[in-house]
């Protein structure tokens, strides 16, 4: 009879660590043997590669001391999910922000754009430059593209006097009441 390899699955990101245990296991086996990470086989110790470039399913197998199969577990190498940060950036006249992509892992393959007809200026780095000037207020969607992920940060651009205008007459409204 089989013993039960725990877990008996489990999903790991980037960098994730993981022990598998079964009763009576003398080795562990990874199959298929070129699965990305490092894998203990006299432990069942996993670690994850820092960088998971596609997704992956391989087989954990506990053996005894004479080779017999006590159980199987299944691991599954999961592609991140690509998020940019900071998700909303409010800039005024020629302010620059810095987007970064996270998992950080990612960002020397990330390809950065703006919809089509944006202002201002994107450097390949995920720098956004705001235009000089700002005529009115606009709302623009910064798109980071790893592969066939996508993760958008919404930037909205400030014209200073407007908003001072808009302030004022706030603050002349709430004090006459």
């Amino acid at each position: 009879m089989a013993s039960k390899v725990s877990p008996a699955y489990v999903a790991v990101e980037a960098g994730g660590r993981l022990q598998f245990k079964a009763e009576g296991a003398d080795r562990w086996e990874l199959v298929p043997p070129e699965t990305p990470g490092t894998f203990a086989t006299s432990s069942g110790a996993y670690v994850a590669p820092a960088l998971i470039t596609e997704a992956k399913v391989a087989t954990i197998r506990a053996l005894d001391a004479h080779g017999n199969l006590l159980g199987e577990a299944v691991l599954e190498l999961k592609l991140p999910e690509l998020r940019v940060v900071p998700g909303q950036a409010k800039l005024k006249t020629g302010q620059q922000q810095l987007f970064k992509v996270e998992p950080e892992a990612y960002a020397d393959q990330v390809t950065w754009t703006l919809q089509p007809g944006s202002p201002g200026r994107l450097a390949n780095g995920g720098v956004y430059t705001a235009p000089e000037p700002i005529v009115s207020e606009q709302k623009l969607v910064l798109t980071a593209t790893w592969r066939t992920q996508t993760a958008s940060s919404g930037i909205t651009l400030v014209n200073e006097t407007l908003a001072r205008n808009a302030d004022r007459k706030s603050t002349r409204l709430n004090s006459s009441h």
